[in-house]
């Protein structure tokens, strides 16, 4: 069955592009990971409604997916690692990054004969920094060259309340 073009809204997407250590303020790994992502993608596609008990269940009952994408190449190159913005429109920068955080992640994708259909589970991302938070930046010259810039991040009360946050790079 062939999705219908005017049931499909656009969403986006971004693959899993690789991991890089984190480190603290001393330059020791941390042993955890940043995940890398590339750059969101726009997609249109045929996106369930938020799941509810009277729909079908193609994945079986303790999947713990939300919605489903369904999409009418089945060779289309989505994984688990797959991150999406659906309810989200992500601020597409110059080079074509984000900073908006992602809204969903797939779940499993079931490819059939025409289509593909791939459970998606909505996930909460913290976008404000966290007291003692080590982040890595990469800064991608466009060229293919990738710097990294490690910054930490401190949290600091004047006893008024008011909340001041500085940075410094590691």
């Amino acid at each position: 069955m062939r999705t219908l073009a005017r049931n499909k809204i656009r969403i986006y997407y971004a693959n899993y592009r690789g991991k890089i250590p984190i480190v603290d303020e001393y330059g020791n790994r941390t042993g955890e990971y940043k995940i890398l992502y590339h750059n969101p993608i726009p997609l249109m596609a045929n996106v369930s409604a938020v799941r509810g008990e009277s729909t079908t269940q193609p994945f079986g009952e303790d999947e713990g997916y939300d919605r489903i994408i369904v999409l009418d190449n089945p060779r289309f190159p989505i994984s688990v690692t797959s991150i999406l913005w659906i309810d989200a429109v992500p601020e597409i920068a110059e080079g074509g990054s984000t900073s908006t955080p992602h809204d969903y992640i797939v779940k499993r994708v079931a490819p059939g004969l025409n289509s593909v259909s791939i459970a998606v589970s909505r996930v909460s991302i913290n976008p404000y920094p966290q007291p003692g938070d080590v982040y890595t930046d990469l800064i991608d010259d466009g060229k293919g060259n990738v710097s990294i810039l490690s910054n930490v991040i401190a949290l600091s009360d004047d006893g008024v309340g008011n909340v001041n946050i500085s940075t410094g790079v590691v």
